[in-house]
């Protein structure tokens, strides 16, 4: 049955999931849970005085409460985009459709999605939904409460862990995390961030035959003066390279062709020892010696 609403109001805004909550709390050492959103403190509900960081969630109406355990907590509404560091898992339109059994109860308006950390899926083992996943390979960082204060360590998975009564063989361990959870409904869309981010445009006004000038250099589109006598010299320029080159191609036809043979000997000539041809630039960088030795390298 869905518990009563408790809406924690809206999140509208981008938030993004603290590094440190990502870190999972582990009961003792040789146990095969684990939570996300946790910190040491003094709670007398287990040994270690652990509870949960309230400050792991978006921010929240100042008249919402909140014990050493949240339970589920409530819902954000409106709210539309996860939580960076989460991603969507579950969703629900109305309270029939959907592909997860939402704990707080849905109106036939609203919809629904439930936030989980990369990988993790939605769940409700018995009691408050919560998000999920199990670690079975590789080496993670895993916390544990002493005396109110975080120890940090590394986990290698599998793993054989021995305590002070006992040797145990860790295939796995399952870590919950806190689930984020999004109503709204279609009327509340104009109130996204995603709707109401600008960008900066620059407009550039029409010629209008006015004096106007602009300190930034964009132009009005006409061609100034400078412009104008540049054109003109370049006009001038480019003729006389035209005249230049018939007088040159003059004068070539009326110089003799050499022999073949001579013609061969100049082009080896030119080309040997290197791939620049006449009149090309010289390198921009100094040459390297390549290794001649027959190691591969990977790229």
């Amino acid at each position: 049955m869905p518990s009563a609403r408790t809406n924690l109001g809206p999140l509208t805004t981008e938030w993004k999931y603290p590094d440190r909550c990502t870190v999972p709390v582990t009961d003792c050492s040789t146990c095969t849970n684990a939570w996300q959103g946790q910190t040491c403190g003094n709670n007398k509900d287990n040994t270690q005085g652990v509870l949960d960081d309230t400050d792991c969630w978006p921010p929240r109406k100042s008249s919402i409460a909140a014990g050493n355990a949240v339970n589920g907590w409530g819902f954000y509404s409106p709210a539309f985009e996860c939580p960076q560091g989460y991603e969507t898992a579950c969703t629900a339109t109305g309270p029939e459709t959907g592909n997860f059994n939402f704990q707080f109860s849905i109106q036939d308006d609203e919809r629904v999605i439930g936030c989980c950390p990369s990988g993790y899926t939605c769940a409700q083992p018995g009691g408050p939904q919560t998000c999920t996943t199990i670690a079975s390979r590789g080496s993670l960082q895993v916390a544990s409460c002493s005396k109110q204060k975080t120890v940090l360590n590394w986990l290698t998975l599998p793993a054989t862990v021995t305590d002070e009564t006992s040797t145990v063989s860790l295939d796995g361990i399952t870590i919950f995390a806190p689930m984020i959870q999004l109503n709204y409904r279609e009327k509340d869309l104009s109130l996204s961030s995603g709707s109401t981010r600008s960008t900066t445009t620059v407009s550039v006004p029409a010629e209008t035959g006015t004096n106007e000038s602009f300190s930034d250099g964009s132009s009005s589109g006409g061609l100034s003066t400078g412009a104008k006598a540049g054109i003109g010299a370049g006009v001038g320029v480019v003729g006389l390279a035209i005249i230049g080159a018939a007088f040159y191609l003059w004068r070539r036809r009326k110089r003799p062709t050499p022999p073949t043979a001579e013609l061969e000997t100049k082009e080896d000539t030119k080309n040997a020892g290197s791939v620049l041809t006449y009149g090309s630039p010289p390198p921009q960088y100094p040459p390297v010696e390549l290794d001649a030795t027959n190691s591969r390298h990977e790229m």
